[in-house]
């Protein structure tokens, strides 16, 4: 039996993106606390595994911290998020 997923399991992923969109790049530690995403190691391996997936890209910084910024795949995604029908109620 195939059931189809419930399409609200993309909201996070929309908000990491519009965050993404409207900052720039992000460490992992600013994007807990911006997004309220607890603890450090779930906020990390949420953006490991968006980075994966090719929404975001990973660099690290002049001391050695990765930051995450939003790529173009990601932006292709959040246009894609943004004109679904369960977002606008």
């Amino acid at each position: 039996m195939v059931t189809k997923r419930d399409p609200r399991h993309n909201v996070l992923k929309l908000r990491t993106l519009e965050l993404f969109e409207r900052s720039g790049p992000i460490r992992p530690a600013e994007y807990m606390v911006r997004a309220r995403f607890y603890p450090i190691q779930a906020a990390d391996a949420y953006l490991r595994r968006l980075a994966r997936m090719g929404l975001l890209t990973r660099a690290k910084d002049a001391g050695g911290h990765y930051l995450y910024m939003l790529s173009d795949r990601g932006t292709e995604r959040l246009a894609w998020l943004r004109s679904q029908r369960f977002l606008s109620g």
